[in-house]
């Protein structure tokens, strides 16, 4: 996309460049743990199975998912935990053609940042969508493209979605939900439950 983003998204990577060049010069003088901490993953693991040993590891269950006040409390979580594990997020605003968010993997601190025009609850799906990106050790830009046929794409899309909602819980609200699931008020009460 060389010469096709606008001028405020090249400065959000710069400044994104320069936010992990900070953290890594912190992270050295204070002899912070400077080590991967969660395992590089592969496009040929199943990113349904990533996503349920992430949750683990976060020690996120559907009870503590469902009791945090609102999305805000559900991605401050979220932030914690990666930056527990050398994966820090920043929100900067960039024109929504351009990018929900990007991945900066090839070098330390990893570093997610993620679209503050978006909604609080697309910026937690873009938040762990550009996690699956540093699982995988890719770095780049997240074109908004729903039709998107591009494999790496496809495997974050699924990470992200199953670790936001695991597909054995998306079942039973779907069952549960059976007669009024595309009505506005179901959707909206289960985008609260759930964050």
């Amino acid at each position: 996309q060389e010469g096709k983003f606008n001028k405020k998204t090249i400065f959000a990577v710069r400044k994104a460049r320069g936010l992990q060049e900070i953290l890594k010069d912190l992270m050295n003088s204070l002899y912070e743990d400077r080590k991967r901490k969660l395992k590089k993953r592969t496009l040929s693991e199943s990113p349904i199975v990533v996503a349920r040993e992430l949750r683990s590891f976060f020690e996120l269950t559907e009870e503590k998912q469902i009791k945090f006040k609102d999305s805000y409390s559900f991605r401050n979580f979220l932030r914690d935990k990666l930056e527990e594990n050398n994966i820090f997020a920043f929100q900067i605003s960039m024109l929504e053609e351009d990018a929900r968010g990007f991945a900066l993997s090839d070098s330390f601190p990893n570093v997610v940042t993620i679209n503050s025009k978006d909604s609080i609850e697309a910026r937690i799906f873009t938040l762990m969508h550009e996690v699956g990106h540093i699982l995988l050790g890719n770095t780049g830009i997240d074109i908004p493209d729903f039709n998107n046929k591009n494999i790496v794409e496809k495997w974050c899309n699924e990470f992200a979605s199953n670790f936001l909602l695991p597909k054995r819980i998306a079942k039973r609200i779907f069952e549960e939900n059976d007669r009024s699931l595309i009505s506005s008020a179901t959707l909206k009460s289960l985008l609260r439950k759930y964050k």
